[in-house]
């Protein structure tokens, strides 16, 4: 992690401004230690996979309830289970 981060260091100054590099390299700069806080915590999982796959089914299903019907059924059906869901 620390190669890494001298890495990206290195890589910020020799990436030119205004791309998408440099904005990704920027972020993970910015969010440094958030990015490494599971090393020093175990109680913090590395990815956050479980919370994706509780939300998906919702995710997926607001676009599909966009088809309930009619227009004004399908939002109005999305609107409720992701207030259900959430």
């Amino acid at each position: 992690v620390d190669a890494l981060h001298q890495w990206l260091l290195v890589q910020r100054q020799r990436v030119p401004g205004g791309g998408a590099t440099i904005k990704a390299i920027e972020y993970s700069l910015n969010r440094w230690s958030a990015l490494t806080h599971y090393l020093n915590d175990p109680r913090v999982p590395i990815d956050n996979n479980w919370v994706e796959n509780q939300i998906r089914p919702v995710a997926l299903g607001r676009k599909n309830w966009m088809f309930a019907g009619s227009l004004r059924a399908g939002k109005r059906a999305a609107a409720i289970m992701s207030l259900i869901h959430s």
